[in-house]
């Protein structure tokens, strides 16, 4: 057969497949059984609990829509441009979506089976899902078909205060593969993710992000010399856009920023919730690695019983509490 007959016809199956409405059926990734669109919004997390979606403010609610609409637009104007595919499960993902966006990325796959962009969207949304092992499975992918090609900033989704995208696509993948090693406590796997994603933080904020996740994994590895030289290069002068929370956690494991301040509500804050699950997050481990565990789970306790369910923070204060259950 004509291989340009062979590409129209996936394109148009791509096209059908993600063009149903809310009320068909659809087959989600893994082992989640089949639901209906609605009821596949919910997560469900570590402990067994339905998240569903977060209310967002009107005027930012009536954004996501809009942006999620022209997406989807583009998307059946050409469903098998990788750009528009991408774009499409990005804007659902913003709409806490994420089994929907996993969708997209999914079939946009049995397209472009090698595209390390899609593997690594699609990775960061089974973190959101609580699908560690599958994240890992796309992420190492990703970082093998990545590794020869150019360093490429990735445009964000949702801009910073500067409109200016900060992060490359390596990066995202080394990070994103390092947290999903983390949450499943490989620390092994994550350390050598995290110092591979170091070599791709090229500007303060990724630096930050990178050393946070990376000095925790040498704490639980019980390599304090170099969780020690790691807390080196974060120094006051740094110039941030977007990782302030990182930031402070790193300066309260240099000692210079009380755990108290860190959960102490700021005037005016943006998203409470969301600092509180970053932040939180990272004043439980202090508690833990400084031997005081009733503290450190209570900690991690409140950090779950906010509204930022899907915020890595957030997803690791529940791994924390699974772990120690068990």
């Amino acid at each position: 057969m004509d291989q340009r007959i062979v590409n129209a016809i996936n394109c148009s199956l791509l096209l059908i497949f993600l063009s149903c409405q809310a009320s068909e059926k659809e087959r989600l990734p893994g082992d989640v059984p089949q639901k209906t669109y609605d009821e596949a919004q919910a997560v469900v997390s570590l402990s067994g609990e339905a998240l569903l979606p977060n209310a967002l403010p009107e005027s930012e609610a009536a954004k996501r829509d809009s942006l999620l609409k022209v997406a989807k637009q583009a998307f059946e104007k050409d469903p098998y441009d990788e750009d528009n595919i991408i774009w499409y499960g990005r804007r659902l993902a913003y709409l806490s979506r994420f089994y929907a966006a996993i969708n997209v990325y999914s079939r946009g796959l049995d397209v472009f089976p090698d595209s390390y962009r899609l593997l690594r969207h699609r990775g960061h949304r089974f973190i959101s899902v609580r699908r560690f092992d599958l994240a890992v499975g796309d992420l190492k992918k990703a970082a093998k078909l990545v590794e020869d090609q150019p360093l490429k900033t990735e445009p964000d989704g949702l801009p910073n205060r500067l409109n200016k995208p900060l992060s490359n696509t390596h990066f995202n993948i080394w990070y994103h593969l390092g947290l999903a090693y983390y949450l499943q406590e490989d620390y092994n796997n994550a350390r050598v993710s995290y110092e591979t994603c170091l070599k791709y933080a090229d500007n303060d904020d990724l630096l930050c992000a990178t050393a946070d996740w990376l000095y925790m994994t040498y704490r639980y590895l019980g390599e304090a010399q170099k969780a020690s030289r790691l807390l080196k290069i974060i120094d006051s002068g740094m110039r941030l856009v977007e990782n302030e929370a990182y930031f402070k956690r790193l300066m309260m494991y240099k000692g210079l920023l009380s755990p108290d301040s860190l959960l102490s509500p700021v005037p005016g804050e943006e998203d409470p919730d969301l600092t509180m699950a970053t932040q939180g997050y990272a004043v439980g481990n202090w508690y833990l690695m400084n031997g005081d565990h009733d503290k450190a789970l209570e900690i991690f306790q409140q950090v779950v019983e906010g509204k930022s369910w899907s915020s890595f923070g957030y997803i690791a204060a529940e791994a924390a509490l699974a772990g120690s259950r068990h």
